[in-house]
């Protein structure tokens, strides 16, 4: 945007590293990984999702960008597993991927009939709750396609 504010910078403020490149669009969600400290993913209004570590050493904090990969539309919501080796990424389609963190294979779980609106894994159940702009509520049990409760809200 041509008018955009301009931000000064403190002694305190992260900045980002060379390997962050420029957003194209608004952030729409940002999940920090359970196990891995200072690392979280975003998800953006362009379909991007990235794994980005905050970095602190002798000259200050800074951004590296880890992982980046973009989806087909939007990407609204993402949650992590428990062992942060996988991501989920709600889409505005109402579509839930899953990214293999290791091998970055993504593959399609299930779908609402809009676009997702929350999305949160439960590692004692290995379930992942999400909710659409359908009015439902869905649980599903990683790696089934068909949701363990459905709930309409």
């Amino acid at each position: 945007y041509a008018n955009k504010p301009t931000s000064r910078l403190v002694n305190n403020d992260i900045k980002p590293d060379q390997s962050v490149p420029q957003f194209n669009e608004s952030i729409s969600h940002i999940a920090w990984a359970p196990t891995i400290p200072n690392v979280f993913a975003c998800t953006t209004w362009d379909g991007d999702l990235r794994i980005i570590e905050v970095i602190q050493n002798q000259f200050g904090k800074f951004l590296q960008q880890k992982f980046s990969t973009k989806m087909s539309q939007p990407a609204l919501k993402c949650t992590w597993n428990d062992q942060s080796s996988q991501l989920f990424i709600g889409l505005i389609d109402g579509t839930v991927k899953a990214i293999d963190i290791n091998t970055q294979q993504t593959a399609d779980l299930f779908k609402h009939t809009s676009a997702i609106s929350s999305l949160h894994f439960i590692p004692t159940m290995n379930t992942l709750i999400c909710s659409g702009y359908d009015s439902l509520i869905k649980c599903y049990q990683v790696g089934n396609s068909s949701p363990s409760l459905t709930i309409d809200a």
